[in-house]
């Protein structure tokens, strides 16, 4: 389907396919604060001609940038597998060892590829400590580990695809609420029952 006619629409649908919220997109597309009343971000997005281009407008950046569904899920999951390797890494596992146990300096010769890939950054510095006869070249390796926050992005974005959680709490109300106020009384006499209805055609 062409752009809409209304440009103020279209913006709204821009925004809606880029990932903001019904109420962020509506705002923006129509100069409205996010806390109006004016704000019919609901209902706007409702409308079938809306969904139907928010969804086209999705689908066309999706071919423009030769992606798909499966392409993304296949690679969040290699992501997502990487965090075991992550989660698991512990810098004793870089360390060589002295044949009585004790760690010695950082050596990665013996390191797995896997335990590799838990490596954000290896620094290598080499200088010459001392003078003359007594120099010593010195070789000091420094590393640092990967952070798992984007192995945990990937494994909450594969469950929200999953429907394995949702962001909202579904409340089920009947709407019907009983309220029974009671009276105050003097101590020592007993106050009788006084329904919300009564309460509220009682003076002051």
């Amino acid at each position: 389907m062409p752009e809409l006619d209304d440009p103020q629409h279209e913006k709204a649908c821009e925004l809606r396919a880029s990932g903001a919220t019904q109420v962020d997109a509506y705002a923006q597309a129509f100069d409205q604060a996010e806390d109006s009343g004016a704000n019919n971000s609901s209902r706007f997005f409702r409308q079938p001609q809306i969904k139907a281009r928010v969804a086209e407008i999705k689908a066309r950046r999706t071919v423009l940038a030769d992606l798909n569904e499966a392409w993304v899920l296949v690679n969040l999951k290699a992501i997502a597998k990487n965090a075991l390797t992550i989660g698991n890494a512990n810098l004793d596992d870089y360390f060589a060892r002295y044949d009585d146990g004790r760690r010695g300096g950082i050596d990665l010769g013996d390191v797995s590829r896997a335990k590799m890939a838990a490596l954000e950054e290896v620094t290598i510095e080499e200088y010459t400590e001392g003078r003359g006869e007594s120099a010593e070249r010195i070789k000091r390796t420094k590393i640092k580990l990967r952070s798992s926050n984007e192995a945990r992005a990937a494994l909450e974005l594969l469950g929200k695809h999953l429907g394995m959680w949702s962001d909202k709490i579904a409340i089920d109300h009947s709407g019907k609420v009983d309220v029974t106020m009671i009276e105050l009384v003097a101590p020592g006499i007993e106050a009788e029952p006084k329904a919300a209805s009564e309460r509220d055609q009682s003076p002051g």
